[in-house]
């Protein structure tokens, strides 16, 4: 079967300080273009025109404000192989039994995971599907000195998800006779004295 990997891109923000102003000349300029979309008469193409150069300018300047990260899954055995490369390590699972010690002790129900890999995979992940020619070592570097926790959530997220194997159901059809028979039944059921 001649099926592309999955992909998925995330949009990482890279110009902080412009990306507000940004996104205010955008809406802005998104404003003046509704405007021009409703004008009659003379004048109206033009405006348009001018309106339309002006929200792509705007959008231009919004994106740029943010770079954008491909990831392409890899091949099922690929990650496989991938985590057998990176097994946790025995202070990451000294440190989990610890965690999970402590969490036993305060009677927390939801006790911690075991690790199920080292450190390194993640950033070996983010290598691997990843072609934007960081290492695994450029990837730890970067995610410890220049992303929040959230952004390094959202980008393993984005990984993780690109890289997991489940088939999106087709949508469920229910048949219109059916949908009225419950109804009928859902209106038996809440009538007064019942």
């Amino acid at each position: 079967m001649g099926r592309a990997r999955p992909s998925a891109s995330y949009r990482l923000l890279v110009d902080a300080d412009a990306v507000g102003p940004a996104h205010t000349a955008l809406l802005q300029a998104q404003q003046h273009q509704r405007h021009a979309h409703a004008m009659v008469g003379k004048g109206r193409t033009a405006a348009i025109r001018k309106a339309d150069q002006a929200v792509a300018a705007a959008q231009a300047a919004f994106d740029a404000c943010y770079e954008v990260i491909a990831f392409t899954a890899l091949e099922p055995d690929a990650v496989e192989a991938l985590m057998a490369e990176h097994p946790p390590t025995r202070e990451e699972l000294a440190k989990a039994a610890e965690a999970r010690d402590e969490a036993q002790k305060r009677g927390d129900r939801d006790l911690p995971d075991w690790p199920d890999t080292a450190d390194t995979y993640r950033p070996a992940l983010l290598a691997a599907c990843c072609d934007n020619g960081m290492s695994a070592d450029d990837w730890t570097a970067f995610l410890k000195s220049n992303v929040s926790e959230g952004e390094r959530a959202d980008l393993w997220l984005h990984v993780v998800s690109v890289n997991a194997r489940t088939r999106i159901a087709d949508p469920l059809v229910i048949p219109k006779e059916l949908t009225q028979m419950l109804s009928s039944l859902s209106n038996l059921t809440s009538a007064p004295g019942t």
